[in-house]
């Protein structure tokens, strides 16, 4: 990756990019799940890289927004609620940028339902809750720090349509080496990944079992100890489900907090239309 030592702005007189970290009210961000996101690759990587890159948003008040590799997420405060204007300039900034898929809170999301090249995908928040273990559950089957080529062929079999190696190792191990990250495989056939751990709000993603263990048990017994394994420590956990995988986690017994949406470019090849289903 190249750094950008020029001061760029977008085009938009309402959004603008930043280049000093100092420009971000990290504060601010922890107050819900987007901007903790933005906060943890600000944690990863700082400013001034072209495949990561921070805006800031002025309107109803203040927002940003960062752009990564082709992720567009946006943390606005979900208080406000005549977003109308700020969502005209927001399309604007999309149909520039072109992200693959755009995450951001419900007030605003509303307002970007009908974005021109992009469909919704609805998605539930489920809360990682503790209901016990099976008797031959064994903790010793838990891989704390897994070989990453493990855990992405685990993966690619749970999401043939997974971003290339290169790219996920990339990102995964600069995470993992800042800290904010971490990757678990269970009986090297189940993986997930605790995306960010802020103030003890923690995200999980990346959730996949190898095709031959399917129907085992294996993730479900993974993932009821995980959610003990976080609570001992005081944390809150949460996950992300597209519809297709509701009943799994209804299932093992996470409760459902909340549904969102969330957009994806429409495209008109097949294949790339299973992109961005990881989380």
């Amino acid at each position: 990756a190249t750094g950008r030592g020029n001061d760029e702005r977008d085009s938009s007189a309402m959004i603008r990019q930043l280049t000093e970290a100092s420009q971000l009210d990290c504060g601010c961000l922890k107050t819900n799940r987007y901007g903790r996101w933005i906060y943890t690759y600000l944690r990863a990587y700082g400013v001034g890289y072209d495949f990561c890159r921070f805006f800031r948003i002025e309107g109803a008040g203040t927002g940003y927004a960062l752009l990564f590799n082709a992720t567009l997420t946006i943390y606005m405060d979900p208080t406000k609620e005549d977003l109308t204007e700020l969502a005209r300039e927001i399309q604007m900034f999309i149909a520039m940028h072109q992200p693959f898929r755009v995450e951001t809170t419900a007030n605003l999301m509303q307002y970007l339902m009908q974005t021109e090249g992009y469909h919704p995908l609805h998605r539930t928040v489920f809360e990682l809750t503790s209901t016990g273990l099976p008797e031959d559950f064994d903790e010793y089957e838990i891989d704390f720090a897994p070989r990453l080529d493990d855990a992405y062929d685990i993966l690619r079999e749970g999401f043939p349509h997974l971003i290339a190696h290169d790219l996920w190792l990339t990102d995964v191990s600069h995470r993992l080496r800042r800290g904010v990250s971490k990757v678990f495989t269970y009986k090297n056939s189940t993986t997930a990944t605790i995306l960010y751990d802020v103030d003890n709000e923690v995200l999980i993603a990346q959730v996949a079992t190898r095709a031959a263990a399917r129907g085992s048990g294996y993730a479900r017994q993974f993932l009821r100890w995980l959610a003990g394994f976080l609570e001992q420590f005081g944390k809150h956990a949460v996950l992300m489900a597209l519809d297709i995988r509701v009943s799994f986690y209804t299932e093992i017994g996470f409760r459902p907090l909340e549904t969102e949406y969330v957009l994806e470019r429409t495209e008109h090849d097949p294949e790339a239309m299973q992109k961005g289903k990881l989380n």
